[in-house]
């Protein structure tokens, strides 16, 4: 009888140490887990390099691509373009409209920007 407690007691240490040891089975699939969620991230960020390196070749070879970025994103404009502001009138802004509470909506005066002239 004695054997067999002492026997059951280190089958049941083992068994504890088997699950939640160090290497035991959950620190197992905790780190498949974490292993799948890596993956993951890699593949999203390959996709992003991808397309930088799309993007990078652009760059180098097509003056079209440069051009349409700088006027996209910088806001330019090429020699000869017509650039047309338009301004709300001086002293006008959020004053309500005479036929009620509302801010009046018109447009402004509009005025052409000649090419060579300060924006």
């Amino acid at each position: 009888m004695r054997i067999g407690r002492y026997l059951l007691l280190i089958i049941l240490f083992v068994g504890f140490f088997i699950v939640f040891g160090n290497r035991g089975l959950l620190d197992n699939q905790r780190l498949k887990d974490k292993l799948a969620d890596l993956r993951a991230e890699n593949a999203r960020l390959e996709a992003v390099n991808n397309g930088l390196k799309r993007e990078a070749v652009l760059v180098r070879e097509e003056s079209r691509y440069i051009e349409s970025v700088a006027r996209q994103e910088l806001g330019m404009v090429k020699q000869g373009d017509l650039v047309y502001r338009f301004m709300e009138p001086a002293g006008k802004k959020d004053e309500p409209s005479p036929d009620g509470d509302k801010p009046s909506s018109k447009a402004g005066n509009g005025s052409a920007v000649l090419p060579g002239s300060p924006i």
